[in-house]
């Protein structure tokens, strides 16, 4: 018994692959910066709207809690001419004239506290914690132009008005 015919690889010379086919380790290495680049851009991008979207949102809250504001401001005021004096507590302005049923709840609260009132003599002041949801007492003025989330709390007092409009 004879031994196995040769196969036909063992009888051939390799073969070349294409230059077509051949691995261009350079060009590898090109693909894989530019992919690291447009991911890079496409991450920037996405944070940068993201930002966007957050500063609008809290534009659009702080509108929302300025037409609250608004809102109290008149009850108030209808409040202190029929009794001759600011009232006590927000509650006391709920009534069917103020078309107030409830105390509208402050955007900015973390735990969604009611909207605030300081009386002293004839003069009030109505305010929200504003967008860093720390209450200073009215004392600091929240300023859109410092960022969105800047210290501050969205005042508004009976003889200025709402301070600070966006």
């Amino acid at each position: 018994m004879g031994e196995p015919p040769p196969s036909g690889n063992d009888s051939q010379e390799p073969r070349e692959i294409p230059s077509a086919l051949r691995i261009s380790w350079g060009r590898v290495f090109l693909g894989v910066i530019a992919g690291a680049i447009i991911w890079t851009v496409l991450a920037v991008v996405t944070m940068s709207n993201s930002e966007h979207m957050r500063a609008s949102r809290v534009r659009g809250q702080a509108s929302l809690v300025r037409l609250d504001l608004l809102s109290l401001r008149r009850a108030v005021t209808a409040y202190s001419e029929r009794h001759g004096a600011p009232p006590p507590t927000l509650k006391s302005v709920l009534s069917r004239e103020s078309e107030l049923t409830e105390v509208p709840v402050d955007r900015f609260h973390p735990a969604g506290e009611a909207l605030r009132l300081a009386v002293e003599g004839d003069s009030w002041m109505l305010w929200s914690v504003g967008p860093d949801g720390d209450d200073d007492g009215a004392g600091v003025s929240f300023d859109v132009t410092n960022g969105v989330l800047s210290d501050g709390d969205i005042v508004l007092d009976s003889s200025l008005g709402v301070a600070n409009r966006p």
